[in-house]
């Protein structure tokens, strides 16, 4: 479990040039906190998600979370769940 954490942790701050990321365990879900410099986005993996894939697969649902993120610049933070079907925002 450490590895697929690290691996997380690793591939949203290498996607928001190494902004610390935050790690919160909680019931149903695994919390990572993105901490940008002006807002802090919220990503969660559900709990079939995190248990269902290997720490290399990671990498990819990461990389679709920071683009939904890039791709809807706001300014305000988002919370967003990474469920088997896909990314979905949380309001």
């Amino acid at each position: 479990m450490k590895e697929k954490i690290a691996a997380i942790r690793k591939a949203l701050s290498k996607s928001f040039n190494t902004a610390p990321v935050v790690y919160a365990d909680a019931d149903g879900r695994h919390k990572f906190d993105l901490e940008l410099p002006k807002v802090t986005h919220r990503v969660h993996f559900a709990v079939e998600v995190f248990e269902g894939r290997e720490p290399k697969d990671f990498k990819r649902l990461c990389k679709e979370a920071s683009s939904y993120l890039k791709r809807n610049p706001t300014g305000l933070p988002k919370q967003l769940l990474v469920t088997n079907i896909g990314v979905v925002e949380e309001k």
